[in-house]
C-alpha cells in the first residue's frame, strides 16, 4: 500500500517526468519556433492593399455624402428657392471626391506600412507613414484648383483618422 505524501517515490517520479516533458518542449520550441511572422507574398500584400483602398473608398464616400448633405442644408438660398434637385448631385460629388481621397490615404498608408521605409532613430514609424500617406493623398487637392474646395473636409477626415488611431 503506497503512501500519498509529497516525498513518496511515485509522486517524485511523476513530477520528474512532467519537468522533463516541459524541458523537452522548451528545447523543441527553440529548435522549431512557432511564433515566426506570417510568410509574405506579393499576392497577400496586394490583397491587403486592395482591401485598404476599398475600405477607404467606402468610409470616405459615406462621409463625403454626409458632408455634401450638410453643405446642401447650409445653402439656405437654394433651399428657400426650392432648388433641392441639386442635392443628390452635390452629395455624390462630395462622396466621390472624398471617397477617392480617403481611398488613396488608406491605400498608401497600408503600402507604406507593409514596405516600411527607413526612418531615423527616435521617429515613430507609424506616425511618419501616416503623415507621408496624408501628404500623398492630399497633393491633388492642393494643386488642382477645382478640388481645393474639398480641402477642409479632407483635413477633417485626416483629423478623425488621427484621433481614432486607425
Amino acid at each position: 500500500m503506497g503512501r500519498s505524501v509529497p516525498w513518496d517515490d511515485q509522486w517524485d517520479e511523476e513530477r520528474r517526468e512532467a519537468a522533463d516533458a516541459a524541458a523537452e518542449a522548451a528545447q523543441a520550441a527553440q529548435r522549431y519556433p512557432t511564433d515566426l511572422p506570417e510568410a509574405r507574398s506579393v499576392e497577400k500584400d496586394l490583397t491587403r492593399i486592395a482591401r485598404s483602398f476599398a475600405q477607404g473608398f467606402g468610409v470616405g464616400s459615406l462621409s463625403g455624402c454626409m458632408f455634401g448633405l450638410a453643405d446642401v442644408m447650409m445653402d439656405t438660398t437654394a433651399m428657400s428657392a426650392g432648388r433641392v434637385n441639386h442635392a443628390p448631385g452635390k452629395m455624390l460629388r462630395f462622396g466621390g471626391v472624398l471617397g477617392g481621397f480617403l481611398s488613396a490615404y488608406y491605400g498608401f498608408g497600408r503600402t507604406l506600412k507593409l514596405y516600411n521605409p527607413y526612418t531615423p532613430a527616435g521617429v515613430d514609424k507609424d506616425g511618419a507613414n501616416e503623415v507621408a500617406a496624408g501628404a500623398i493623398a492630399i497633393t491633388p487637392m492642393v494643386f488642382y484648383r477645382p478640388l481645393r474646395r474639398y480641402l477642409p473636409y479632407a483635413a477633417l477626415l485626416l483629423a478623425f483618422d488621427a484621433f481614432t488611431g486607425k
